[in-house]
């Protein structure tokens, strides 16, 4: 998912451009209007497929928890309050703030208050 401030440039983008192509349409003749359609969409293709291409947007996941509760294991169990993601794959971006309490009882337990990669 986008960050806020990329959605909000990508909707204005987009508004944009559909308000530039509008008034291309009543302006100009419809034939007109079609060249430049076609121009913006190759520009607009092209410059897509430079930005995927130079791994623009990509990155690693995010993972993010906040504010959790309290959990405690007994008995061999598993208590967590934090993020476990045994798929995720390295380097996986990931923040935990303010997780509460994780306690372990009894031979077995595990607890875990922050991030579990493994």
């Amino acid at each position: 998912m986008r960050s806020g401030w990329a959605r909000i440039a990508v909707i204005a983008g987009s508004i944009v451009l559909l308000g530039a192509m509008a008034v291309t349409w009543v302006v100009a003749d419809l034939e007109t209007a079609g060249w430049i359609a076609s121009v913006v969409g190759a520009v607009v293709g092209v410059g897509g497929l430079a930005f995927a291409l130079l791994g623009g947007g990509g990155g690693s996941p995010s993972l993010g928890v906040r504010r959790t509760g309290n959990a405690t294991a007994t008995d061999g169990g598993r208590a967590n309050t934090g993020i476990r993601a045994p798929g995720a794959s390295p380097p996986t971006r990931a923040h935990v703030t303010h997780s509460g309490d994780a306690r372990a009882d009894g031979q077995g337990s595990d607890a875990n208050s922050g991030i579990d990669l493994t």
